[in-house]
């Protein structure tokens, strides 16, 4: 893909999950197709999911998390541009700090199977990439 991507956490935690569905092969499709755009937002949320799943796992999810920063775009995180964009959309606040870090980063694409399917915000485009082909 030649869009800039950015991924919402939710991708992520499917990409990292331990169950072989079909979720779960789209997200690791998604992520070795891509050049993944994530915020510390992101990252902070995905480590908080995988130790809610595994409270002894730390050292697993400090490596996945060291690897993330290592070979990721990590975007900036903007509260004040989150701040308009709740101001503006009306969305929930922590949608609209990642909206905000995607903005910032100029990415064209936000995958999250959380947000509205299609909607575009600002010229970008929200696709939850579950149940259809990209």
């Amino acid at each position: 893909m030649k869009d800039r991507t950015f991924f919402d956490t939710n991708i992520l935690v499917y990409a990292f999950s331990d169950d072989d569905s079909a979720k779960r092969a789209k997200a690791i499709e998604l992520l070795n197709n891509c050049n993944p755009i994530v915020s510390m937002q992101v990252l902070k949320e995905l480590a908080n999911v995988l130790l809610k799943k595994d409270a002894n796992a730390i050292l697993l999810i400090k490596n996945y998390i060291k690897q993330m920063l290592d070979d990721f775009e990590v975007a900036h995180e903007d509260v004040l541009g989150g701040l308009n964009i709740k101001g503006k959309y009306k969305l929930q606040f922590y949608d609209s700090l990642i909206i905000a870090s995607v903005l910032e980063a100029k990415c064209n694409i936000l995958f999250s199977e959380d947000m509205q399917d299609g909607q575009v915000i600002e010229g970008m485009r929200i696709i939850n990439p579950f149940g259809r082909d990209l």
